[in-house]
Formats: C-alpha cells, structure tokens, sequence
C-alpha cells in the first residue's frame, strides 16, 4: 500500500523500475551497499506473478535472493492495448540495478483513405511505426527514460533470431488458415526484435540500459473497389517490452549474468491461467475477424454505391445543357460542404491525435485516469493498484491492492473516504 498526497503524485513521473517503485529509500540502501559492491547474486528465489481477475497464479520465475520483485497481470485498455500482459520488476537493494517488464501494445496503418476515416471516427488514428527499432526509439524508450541517449542498434542473439523465425513461419501458417475460414485475403505476418542501448542520468549518477522488443506486423490486402484501388494496412503488435538497466560501466555484467539470460527458462506458466488466456483471446480474435469483415463489406459496398449514383449522374448529364447546369452547381454546393467538412474532421482529427498520445504515454508509464463518482473530480494515479481512495478534502490518495481495506471502516483519520474509479 502506498499513501501520498495528489499534489507531489501529479508532480512526480510514476515509474515501473527502480527502487521507488518498492517504495524504498535509495539513499539509505546506497548506505549500506556502496555500487562498487553490487552484483547480480548467483543464488536464486522464486516468485509468483498473480492475475488480478482470474485469482491465480499467472506464472512463476526465479529471480535473485535478495532482490525486490513486484509482478501483476495488467489488463489496460484503449486503442493501443494489446489484451492481458505480464508486468513485473526485479530490482538490486540499492535500487540501481534492475530488470522490468512491460505489457504489450498495439497499433495499426493503412492507406485506405476510408479506413483511415473510420479509425480517426473512431478515435484510434493510425500510427505509422513499422520496425521494433521505431517503437523501442519513439515509444518505448522516451516513455521509460525521458531524455536518454540512444548509443547502440544491436541485433537479437543468434538462438533469440532463430525462435522468431520460427515463430513467424507457424503465425503465418495460422493466419492462412483463419483467413481461408472466413473468406479474406491472405495476410503476412513479419516478426522483428530489436535491442537499444541508450546513456542516462539518474540522481546525478551515469547509467545505462538496454531496452529490447519483438515487433509482430500483420500485412493485408483490401480490394479495390471503383471509388479506391486497392490498399495496404498493416496491425502491429508488441507482446511485451524490457529494460536491463544498472550504473554506467556495470550493464554487461548484468546482461551476462545466469539471472539475465536464463529467465525466460525459469519462467513456467500456470497452465490453468494459459488456458483461459487463450479461450478468452480466441474469442476476441474471431470476434474481431468478423466485426473486420463486416465493416469492410459495409465500407466496399457503401463506395461501391457511390460510384453508381455518379456514374447515374454522369449519363444524365450528358443528356442535356439543363442538367450539366444542374449538376455543375450541384458539385460547386458539394465542394464547398467538403472543405467545411474537410475542415471540421482535420480540427476533430488534431483533438484525437492529441488525446491519442496522452493516453499512450499515459498507458506505457504505467498510470490510469480514475474519477471520484461523487464529485466528478479526475486524478492520474498509478494503475499497479488495484484500489484507490480519496479523501473528503481531496488531498490525499490512498493506493492498495487490498481488495477488503477500506479506510472508512479502518479509521484512517477523521475524514470519509471514496473509492475512485477507473476512467
């Protein structure tokens, strides 16, 4: 549990890593631990990560004895979302030397002109990322570390190449398969990791870290139609992303630590939570494959309509002076509504490209926007804990994954508390 006031809370960056996420006091650590004595311990401990939702276990890995760990199953939402995900840090005593996990996210492109119109309709504007290198670059990285330098672009290990590569073969296999069940086109999917070094500063101290992502593109076709030729759109996802971080100097003893590179071998899901996780995501999955073909049928035969009535009109006009008149003062009546609605859908655009990026930046640092119920007030707070609530006066914030603490019931002062929901 965590209590703070709102005012230092929306002042200060809510950070996955480090050692303030444990609510430790670095300070004190580096007093008993000088940096020059930190190392990646060969003895292990091991950990669960629960899911919130299910009540289970998600998964249990092993990380090393001594060291911080806090791991949960998040479920944002959003846009960008990319379904339930693994979140955990693993941090040294002194708070400078660590390793996090993200949940994923994901976004699409397209260059259909009219899908582009129902993502901007429907406040998901395209994102014209396409390389692991471009998210981790323009993304992940000023989301984790404001301000970082990037030093290096390093390929994945030889092993890490070759599991993505097959991995990509047997997506693609997959994909043809749901396609032909549901009549699309074929689609192509391309898998990419990337590793990016960068240089920071963090009280003063010279740091470095390595902040990695595997990128998964899903490429299709839509058919052309007679008022648009045929177009591209491309979703993208990242499963998860990670940052190794540790004092300038010290990252690749980290990174070569047994800890760093045997964790995905100590990691063993719960086969119980795999399973509904893969139920509950093959539902969304088909859901969402015929809500796509549903809406492009509807886009194609909407275009397909217009193209009519203007060929219609085009023949008629022919016919005589009267109705080229007619339909040259008609067309002058329709450009005009189109630069006013022209006008109107780029102002709407700007307003959701600009919400767009705070809920993004919003969402890969970890925070939520929740709302007092009574009042309607509104408050950034971290979206790790489970409840929060919020004092009569407004002035203080109570966090805690406590699902039966209630502060009306366990005399936290003299004031009524609510509960604050998620916006």
């Amino acid at each position: 549990m965590r209590i703070e006031s709102v005012a230092s809370r929306l002042c200060a960056a809510v950070v996955l890593l480090g050692a303030s996420h444990f609510g430790l006091n670095v300070s004190a650590a580096e007093a008993l631990h000088s940096p020059n004595d930190v190392a990646v311990p060969t003895q292990v401990r091991e950990v669960g990560v629960s899911d919130p939702v299910y009540g289970i276990t998600a998964m249990t890995l092993r990380v090393p004895a001594g060291w911080k760990f806090a791991g949960t199953v998040a479920r944002p939402t959003g846009c960008h979302a990319n379904g339930p995900g693994l979140k955990f840090s693993v941090v040294s005593p002194d708070g400078l030397t660590g390793l996090s996990q993200m949940p994923g996210v994901q976004w699409n492109t397209t260059t259909s002109q009219s899908m582009q119109r129902i993502m901007y309709q429907a406040k998901c504007p395209p994102v014209d990322i396409q390389t692991a290198s471009g998210y981790l670059v323009n993304i992940a990285i000023p989301s984790l570390r404001p301000g970082a330098v990037v030093t290096a672009a390093l390929q994945m290990p030889s092993e890490r190449q070759q599991q993505i590569a097959e991995k990509q073969e047997q997506m693609n296999q997959q994909v043809a398969q749901m396609a032909a069940r549901y009549g699309q086109p074929a689609s192509k999917v391309v898998l990419q990791g990337a590793r990016i070094r960068i240089t920071y500063t963090k009280d003063g101290r010279a740091m470095e870290g390595q902040v990695q992502a595997v990128l998964q593109c899903t490429d299709s076709t839509l058919p052309g139609t007679m008022m648009e030729r045929a177009a591209r759109t491309r979703n993208c996802s990242v499963a998860s992303t990670t940052i190794a971080y540790a004092p300038q100097g010290r990252l690749e003893a980290l990174i070569h630590s047994s800890f760093f590179t045997g964790l995905a071998k100590t990691a063993v899901p719960n086969p119980e939570w795999d399973r509904r996780i893969s139920d509950d995501s093959r539902r969304q999955s088909q859901q969402r494959m015929a809500s796509m073909q549903a809406a492009s049928h509807a886009v194609m035969a909407k275009q397909d309509a217009a193209g009519q009535a203007l060929m219609q009109l085009h023949n008629s006009d022919m016919q005589s002076q009267q109705s080229r008149y007619a339909r040259q003062n008609a067309e002058h009546d329709a450009q005009m509504a189109g630069y006013a609605q022209h006008n109107a859908a780029e102002a709407q655009r700007q307003d959701a490209v600009h919400g767009q990026a705070k809920q993004f930046i919003r969402y890969a640092g970890n925070k939520g926007l929740f709302e007092d119920p009574n009042t309607g007030q509104q408050v950034e707070a971290s979206s790790m804990y489970n409840h929060q609530w919020m004092s009569g006066d407004g002035s203080t914030l109570v966090q805690t994954n406590n699902h039966s603490y209630d502060p009306n019931r366990e005399g936290a002062g003299s004031q009524t508390w609510t509960e604050l929901v998620p916006r």
